[in-house]
């Protein structure tokens, strides 16, 4: 598989999500654009990418919270997304622990 250089656009080709996701995806690459000058490119040296997810995962648990408590007749569906992002937050955060595990360090 080759790597794509723009991430969002390929989420958004492939990713099989509702319009009004895409449309949050390219709302959010054209943020991004305009910061950086470019798309993200996963293969940009210098990132951790699952600390990077890591640490976006912790504010959105974070966001959801406050939007939960501010937005108290909504407060079950809230809480379903704290779920899901919590569950994510734990895979992500074995798979870390895995890879520093199998690292190697000379």
């Amino acid at each position: 598989m080759t790597i794509p250089n723009d991430v969002a656009q390929y989420l958004i080709d492939r990713g099989n999500f509702p319009p009004e996701v895409n449309e949050l995806i390219k709302k959010q690459r054209d943020k991004g654009i305009a910061k950086y000058g470019r798309p993200l490119d996963p293969m940009m040296p210098g990132y951790d990418w699952t600390s990077e997810v890591l640490e976006e995962l912790t504010d959105s648990l974070v966001y959801c919270t406050a939007a939960m408590l501010v937005d108290t007749p909504n407060a079950p569906y809230y809480g379903k997304a704290l779920q899901s992002i919590a569950d994510a937050t734990s895979v992500l955060m074995y798979l870390k622990s895995e890879i520093k595990q199998s690292t190697i360090i000379l």
